[in-house]
């Protein structure tokens, strides 16, 4: 990664999902992250200047913004990019200028974005910016006011587009700025504008409405609005304006020349869904109340594929006359769809797993089988289980013309068959495993869980367990020597005094309301928990006590130990047992209680233990 992209300042810190680019780099050099497929987010930091040829190609990111410092982008930079739905463009360089490479953004990305979002700071959108953007899915374009000029054949060929507004500020579109934008049906020009250049709306043939609000009319070349679209399309203008443009050519070439206060026109609202959604109800926009109702129709459903569709607009039931009617349009874009890598647990040696994933999105009772999977991919990073620890399970290259494809990764857990414990000459020691144990079937060896406290003896009550989940804290007692206790699988649940630590932690005296006491003594005859006279830094997997500190008989003196090994599993106490037999209830510790606790714990009933989860 290091090699392939920096520019010699810092290295990169990459998984297989986003990148985390250090604001030292400059230069993204060409290819730099060709072929991730994996990669679904990158943030480019501002300082970065340019962007090399290929550099993002084939990645599965789903949105990018290129900061203000960009002044250049490579060929392909972001080609097939399959993912790709939105591109925010701050830099006001990269638009105000021609390349030596291309002619377009738009050809610097080649994939199907929808939309591209133009930041505050940019003033000007420079010739053939994003010339032929039909062939990369621009449906739509936000221009900020910032704007002042529109460079020549900056929109040229974009027939997906269906909405452009012309921010007030713009002073002048550059020739061919709008050629071939057969898919918008009205244009708004500011009163700003001062110049349009010659063949600017060229064969827009489904340009029905123009509306210019300059009330001087603006220097235009006589072919702006060659087309014979013009004939039946309306412009209209500033009242004060009307004649000149009516004497003026080309936009005496108007079938259809209104004064703003002549104009009435019904504009059927234009809308965007996802793939597999209704449609939302159609609705329209008009400057005066209508005595009746206009159709409003569009060939869209819910099975329809991503696109944009016409929502038609005409006369219905209304009966005012002088009316115009604009189309608005329906765009229905890529529904999301995330396909998950199930993760998976073995234990070391095992055969490794058959990878699966789950799908999550689909629409109309699509499956899998709908999908692309000729380039589909699920691996893992560790190619068997013969070393403990975890890696991940990587999925990607699924295509589709109906879902943008997001993918959340799993995770393969290799873990050891058993735990390795060492029982020191002292022939005890406290413990805390990151796996859940079975201490069942190991000779030589006890576990003890500490569930309650007896502040008449001092002394906790140590109740052996062999049923062990992850992260409990244990005293054991054993033989001096090594034991190797299987790993398992546990539901179990205690009550329990001991805290575990599977990292080296600090601990204090005391915690909050609790006294925190470490075990000492040289044998469990003589084994007690002494409180702590300060804070340590107590080791990994060990366990420590904790103990109310408002009961304790005395804050500073150790704290015994009384044995039970009859056996408390945790979860096969039975619980029609405690609903069905009589008798009175006590706690661990004797006390008598008044009637069935509702907290969860082990006591005694009948003479016997209990546990209540």
């Amino acid at each position: 990664c290091e090699n392939r992209y920096l520019n010699g300042v810092a290295p990169c810190k990459m998984s297989y999902w986003s990148i985390i680019i250090p604001s030292s780099v400059t230069i993204i050099k060409s290819n730099a992250f060709s072929g991730c497929s994996g990669l679904t987010n990158v943030t480019i930091p501002e300082g970065v200047t340019s962007i090399g040829e290929g550099a993002f190609s084939g990645c599965s990111l789903t949105t990018v913004t290129i900061p203000s410092s960009v002044t250049s982008i490579g060929k392909d930079a972001f080609s097939t990019c399959s993912s790709l739905t939105r591109v925010t463009i701050n830099s006001n360089e990269i638009v105000s200028k021609n390349y030596t490479y291309s002619s377009s953004i738009t050809r610097c990305f080649r994939t199907q974005v929808n939309e591209y979002i133009i930041g505050d700071g940019v003033t000007s959108i420079g010739d053939n910016a994003f010339y032929e953007g039909y062939a990369y899915g621009m449906k739509s374009v936000t221009i900020p006011s910032s704007v002042t000029s529109i460079g020549k054949s900056a929109f040229c060929f974009c027939h997906g587009l269906t909405s452009v507004t012309i921010p007030e500020g713009v002073t002048s579109i550059g020739s061919y700025a709008f050629y071939g934008c057969d898919g918008v049906t009205s244009v708004t020009i500011p009163s700003s504008v001062t110049s349009i250049g010659a063949h600017a709306f060229l064969n827009c043939e489904n340009l029905e409405v123009v509306t210019c609000n300059a009330t001087t009319v603006p220097s235009t070349n006589t072919n702006a609005f060659d087309g014979s679209y013009t004939e039946y399309a309306t412009l209209i203008v500033p009242d004060e304006a009307m004649s000149d443009y009516q004497t003026t050519v080309p936009w005496s070439n108007f079938g259809t020349i209104l004064g703003s206060s002549q104009a009435t026109i019904v504009t059927a609202n234009s809308y965007t869904r996802e793939y597999g959604e209704p449609d939302p109800i159609f609705e329209y926009t008009t400057g005066i109340p209508l005595n009746g109702t206009p159709s409003i129709t569009c060939t869209a459903d819910e099975t329809s594929a991503p696109g944009v569709y016409p929502i038609v607009i005409a006369k219905g039931t209304e009966t005012n006359s002088g009316l115009i009617y604009v189309n608005g349009a329906l765009t229905i874009t890529k529904a999301p769809l995330t396909i998950t890598a199930k993760s998976y647990t073995a234990y070391e040696g095992d055969d490794m797993p058959t990878f699966e994933v789950e799908y999550e999105g689909f629409k109309n009772d699509e499956t899998e089988s709908d999908l692309d999977l000729t380039a589909f991919t699920i691996s893992c990073t560790a190619s068997d289980t013969n070393t403990e620890g975890t890696c991940d399970i990587v999925v990607s290259g699924a295509a589709s013309d109906n879902y943008d494809i997001s993918y959340v990764a799993g995770k393969l857990t290799v873990v050891p068959t058993a735990a390795h414990i060492t029982i020191s000459s002292a022939g005890m020691a406290t413990y805390c495993s990151p796996y859940d144990l079975d201490f069942t079937d190991v000779t030589g060896l006890k576990a003890y869980i500490i569930t309650g406290y007896d502040r008449a003896s001092t002394k906790v009550y140590a109740m052996r367990v062999f049923d062990v989940p992850a992260g409990t804290g244990l005293y054991l007692v054993g033989t001096p020597g090594n034991y190797d206790v299987p790993i398992t699988s546990s539901d179990s649940y205690y009550i329990n005094m001991l805290v575990g630590t599977l990292v080296q932690t600090r601990i204090e005296t005391t915690d909050g309301e609790n006294t925190n006491l470490i075990l000492t003594g040289t044998s469990p005859q003589n084994a007690s928990f002494k409180p702590l006279s300060e804070g340590r830094n107590f080791g990994a997997n060990k366990a420590y006590l904790q103990i109310p500190t408002s009961v304790l008989y005395n804050a500073a003196n150790a704290v015994g130990i009384f044995f039970d090994d009859e056996v408390v599993d945790g979860i096969e106490t039975v619980k029609e047992e405690m609903e069905q037999c009589d008798g009175d209830w006590y706690s661990i510790d004797g006390r008598k209680l008044d009637g069935k606790p509702s907290q969860k714990g082990i006591y005694i009933k009948k003479g016997k233990k209990t546990v209540i989860r």
